[in-house]
């Protein structure tokens, strides 16, 4: 949980932004309760209260919008409760609050011009994480309610076919519900072979505690087993789900290159440039028995070396 002068300090700087907002909206416009139990899963779902200001405000300035928008942060971390949420936490999970809490308020002091709008998904995900859709696991952020799509029994031929009514039917037991996982591009600083591993951890012990989830899945271009060869240190990304149990399944090529994949990669873009790589996504469906044996096997691994180092 975030330090308590964190928690007035944001407070406080609502507080200043409720008196200069206060006469622009009608009685009620700053009430920002609203149960997260009962909210929409989806990342991208605005709470009501949040929408209807930024329509009132829309029509009198974008400064009044930017400014509810940065209130609007800086009050739910000033009232926010880790346990205000749907799903069970573990202490690995819960530990990650005071560190994204104490980012959003740097966000939220910031005064980036564009960032404080709800067309941005970058502020959505820190409302969402504010209002428990979004639940910090480490490299990424963890969203319930998730599943897998239908098309996807379609999407890579007659193997692939079978292998998904497999990996449903009978390894999760239904489409539905998942933990998806999202990147947010301001905080990518578990994104490595270290970060991934604890991520995969809490994940495990995520789902736990929540027994009516039956796994978590991802989708993106970075899971490409062309990727092998062409960015082989991303090869981790795979391997330890897979090694763990998890399935990937193909989703759709890009030949527009519109992915991600060539963003940061001159080799890729290059290859792209060739014809020699076509982009392409694949989703990783780990499900909840497996990747809690995983995660117990690795509990137990680590406990085993300390023990072993503790006895020299």
């Amino acid at each position: 949980m975030a330090r308590p002068d964190l928690r007035a300090e944001a407070a406080a700087a609502a507080a200043a932004l409720k008196v200069r907002l206060a006469p622009h909206l009608p009685a009620g416009g700053l009430d920002l309760a609203e149960s997260a139990r009962a909210a929409p899963e989806k990342y991208t779902w605005i709470p009501e209260a949040i929408a209807g200001a930024n329509a009132a405000l829309k029509v009198q300035g974008d400064d009044l919008v930017q400014t509810f928008n940065r209130y609007a942060l800086l009050a739910l971390i000033a009232g926010f409760s880790a346990d205000a949420g749907r799903y069970r936490l573990p202490p690995s999970i819960a530990a990650l609050y005071a560190r994204e809490l104490a980012r959003i308020f740097r966000q939220a002091q910031s005064f980036e011009d564009g960032f404080f709008d709800l067309s941005e998904d970058r502020y959505l995900k820190d409302l969402a994480i504010l209002t428990h859709r979004l639940i910090p696991v480490g490299a990424e952020y963890a969203e319930g309610g998730a599943g897998i799509p239908r098309r996807i029994l379609f999407a890579g031929g007659a193997v692939q076919f079978f292998k998904a009514l497999w990996l449903v039917a009978v390894r999760c037991r239904g489409w539905r519900p998942f933990f998806a996982l999202h990147a947010h591009t301001l905080a990518l600083e578990d994104f490595n072979p270290e970060g991934w591993q604890a991520t995969h951890q809490r994940l495990a012990e995520l789902l736990a505690l929540n027994p009516g989830v039956k796994g978590w899945l991802s989708a993106s271009w970075f899971l490409d087993p062309a990727l092998e060869k062409i960015s082989p240190h991303l090869g981790y990304l795979r391997e330890v789900p897979l090694s763990g149990g998890a399935e990937l399944l193909f989703v759709c090529r890009h030949p527009d290159g519109a992915s991600g994949a060539l963003s940061r990669s001159a080799e890729r873009r290059r290859l792209f440039a060739e014809g020699k790589y076509v982009p392409a996504t694949y989703m990783r469906v780990w499900p909840r028995r497996a990747a809690i044996a995983w995660g117990r096997r690795q509990s137990a691994a680590a406990e085993t070396g300390a023990a072993e180092t503790g006895a020299q």
